[in-house]
């Protein structure tokens, strides 16, 4: 056999077992399970507030949000939607906007 076919045999093969490992390693990453991610439950306007509206639960939901993220508009840790019926707006949240961090 003519040593330039056999070298460029050689340079194929190597390149079959490159590509292949390259490729079982790419197919391995991708079927690694995801990270689950906690949740934790936020509470937030239901609806849009006025100025000076009063707060109660019927204009407050509670939404999951990912544990550790950062929550848009903190306004203090209370205990949920209860201890957050006193409080007036003193800006305008939009409907959805995290108005408090309900802690966990």
């Amino acid at each position: 056999m003519n040593s330039n076919r056999l070298l460029g045999l050689a340079v194929a093969i190597i390149l079959g077992i490159v590509a292949s490992v390259f490729v079982y390693r790419q197919f391995q990453a991708a079927s690694a399970p995801k990270p689950v991610v906690r949740m934790q439950q936020i509470v937030v306007a239901a609806e849009p507030l006025k100025l000076g509206t009063r707060v109660n639960a019927s204009n407050l939901k509670t939404i999951p949000w990912p544990q550790g993220q950062p929550v848009v508009v903190p306004i203090g840790r209370l205990p949920g939607c209860p201890a957050v019926a006193r409080r007036r707006p003193s800006a305008r949240p939009t409907q959805g906007l995290v108005w408090v961090d309900c802690g966990g």
